[in-house]
């Protein structure tokens, strides 16, 4: 394909998430909702579900008042709007970290005002490399294990998990080469660059890691360009179509990003770069992870 049809291509998927859940659900898949910022995806690859990041929206809060006050992230209030409106309905569960006070309150609220869809929570510690913090991780993996398997009626085996390890390791891989590569590529719009990071929260890994290295390979072939101002984006979200317009038409180029939705990863603090063995393997043991995200 050339550029520009998997440009496009990554765009449909980042605009409209809600097309893609209608369509995994139409194949008979069970999707499991992702909240930020990190969650132990592997697991629910390994389960043969569907890891669906659920980042809210640009959109006006009407019942999710009715559990947070105004000044609390509107990430977290938009989540639970959708909710329920029933933007997520048909997803088997959603996977919830406490990783601060407004996501706790998020998954508790979640419990009463979406009760269609299960609320599983992912509690990690503040320290984690000694033995009582990596025997509380490894439960609250256990726990996400035990509550998908309740909820969805699928089973995890530790095999399964090793591969799944390696596909998300893959698309770490990947990912980091993209962000690398898109550097040297000024004419990858402000708009078009966070639409390749945006949709991989709502496709499967492997099929989006092929997807990135086939741009990788066309990206090479056209060669480099030059000629705008770069620019690094940081904070939580920068993925407002009217923002990303203004560094487009300002000739600023997004050369790094330090946001938390965009997959750029060396690997996500819980997650380990092993390829095998047990679920302690995707604990946390390396590095940082940065993200550039999709709202929805």
């Amino acid at each position: 394909m050339s550029v520009q049809t998997l440009l496009d291509r990554f765009q449909a998927v980042a605009g409209d998430p809600g097309a893609q859940l209608r369509a995994y659900l139409a194949e008979g898949k069970q999707v499991v909702l992702t909240a930020p910022v990190y969650t132990p995806e592997e697991i629910i690859h390994a389960m043969g579900l569907i890891p669906m990041g659920a980042w809210g929206a640009d959109t006006q809060m009407e019942g999710a008042k009715e559990y947070f006050p105004a000044f609390i992230c509107s990430v977290m209030q938009s989540i639970l709007e959708l909710g329920m409106r029933g933007t997520y309905n048909g997803a088997s569960a959603i996977v919830i970290p406490s990783l601060c006070d407004s996501l706790k309150c998020l998954g508790q609220n979640w419990k009463y005002a979406v009760p269609h869809i299960p609320f599983i929570p992912m509690t990690y510690p503040q320290n984690r490399r000694g033995e009582a913090g990596r025997a509380f991780t490894l439960a609250g993996y256990e726990r996400v294990i035990r509550d998908l398997e309740a909820a969805t009626g699928a089973q995890f085996s530790q095999a399964a998990l090793a591969r799944s390890i390696q596909v998300y390791n893959d698309h770490n891989a990947a990912m980091r080469q993209l962000d690398r590569a898109l550097a040297a590529h000024p004419e990858i719009s402000a708009a078009q660059r966070s639409a390749i990071f945006k949709s991989a929260w709502f496709m499967p890994k492997e099929r989006h890691t092929g997807l990135v290295r086939e741009l990788l390979y066309e990206l090479d072939a056209a060669g480099s360009g030059g000629g705008r101002t770069p620019v690094m984006t940081s904070g939580i979200l920068w993925d407002s179509p009217a923002l990303l317009a203004i560094l487009d038409e300002l000739g600023f180029q997004v050369v790094a990003d330090s946001t938390a939705p965009t997959p750029t990863p060396a690997c996500p603090p819980w997650r380990g770069c092993a390829t095998s063995l047990p679920v302690w393997t995707i604990a946390p043991s390396c590095m940082t992870w940065t993200r550039s995200g999709r709202s929805w």
